[in-house]
């Protein structure tokens, strides 16, 4: 599918570019976060 702003299909685009709209990219963005703060 091609997602609304955009020409290329998903499938098109480079990975950096689907991760920067991916809820599953950010996700585990947060969670490397998480884990990586000291107690």
């Amino acid at each position: 599918f091609v997602p609304e702003g955009y020409t290329d299909t998903f499938a098109q685009m480079p990975s950096a570019q689907k991760n920067s709209m991916s809820h599953r990219s950010r996700a585990v963005e947060i969670l490397q976060e998480e884990l990586l703060k000291p107690e």
